[in-house]
């Protein structure tokens, strides 16, 4: 799998500013590759292309599913998965469920939030990073958005989906995202499906699902807001409550008057 990717990055037009490798590409921490991330480096540098990949990071005794930003011999900028996925990637409960779970998988669900940054930088501009199913949720694709992000960039491993409805569903899932908050897309999986969608939401090209191969494309990153990306739901949450009182408050009022029509008669 990593010849894969890496034959894949070698084989990277000249001018790309930015490559971008699905959740886990490499399946192993950071502390493990050392070597084939030092070249990675050289190669950014020789090539003047940023590299954003999906790597699992090990750091003070915590795991993290990250996504790292190489660019060039610079020091190496992290984006660590904060939505994690319930009992893959974390145990609720851990003090009762913890040792039931790991009896039977151990070392599942071991798997630390992040709490840092949710963008990372690439030729002075900002990406608004998620990955997997945190494209789901809109406040945490506003999260890169309030930091100053101009474009979105989701790296996700759906293989776990198989051949369902899933992958066509997240697509969808995606361009609603970028509709919502005016930005391009930037999506990169492992099995599919990966694509690059533009502000307005249309899917500008994709590769198919479970197809090997390199999708070239360009994007233009916006600035700003949209009010969405300011307020998220609370218009909507707080329109719905006004709209529910005054209905209640209508019903009541029907209640009464039909109340005193029958007392009249």
């Amino acid at each position: 799998m990593l010849d894969t990717y890496v034959k894949l990055i070698l084989a990277t037009p000249n001018g790309t500013n930015l490559v971008v490798l699905p959740e886990t590409a490499f399946p192993v921490f950071q502390t493990q590759v050392p070597g084939l991330l030092r070249n990675l480096q050289r190669w950014s540098a020789e090539h003047h292309t940023n590299i954003i990949l999906g790597i699992v990071e090990y750091a003070k005794h915590h795991y993290y599913n990250a996504a790292l930003d190489i660019d060039g011999l610079a020091p190496w900028h992290w984006y660590r998965k904060q939505h994690l996925v319930p009992f893959g990637e974390y145990i609720p409960f851990p003090q009762l469920l913890a040792p039931l779970v790991h009896h039977f998988l151990p070392g599942l669900g071991s798997f630390t939030p992040g709490d840092g940054p949710s963008t990372l930088r690439v030729k002075g501009l900002k990406a608004g990073m998620t990955i997997c199913y945190e494209e789901s949720f809109s406040r945490d694709v506003r999260k890169g958005v309030t930091q100053g992000a101009s474009f979105l960039t989701n790296i996700s491993d759906y293989s776990w989906f198989g051949h369902s409805t899933a992958l066509p569903q997240s697509l969808q899932m995606a361009a609603m995202q970028a509709r919502e908050e005016e930005k391009p897309d930037i999506r990169s999986t492992n099995t599919g499906v990966t694509a690059i969608i533009s502000p307005g939401g249309k899917i500008q090209d994709k590769l198919p699902a479970y197809f090997r191969g390199a999708l070239n494309g360009k994007i233009s990153p916006r600035k700003g807001k949209t009010p969405f990306g300011d307020y998220g739901d609370w218009p909507f949450l707080i329109g719905s409550f006004l709209v529910l009182t005054i209905l209640r408050v209508g019903w009541k009022d029907h209640q009464l008057l039909h109340l005193r029509r029958k007392e009249s008669k």
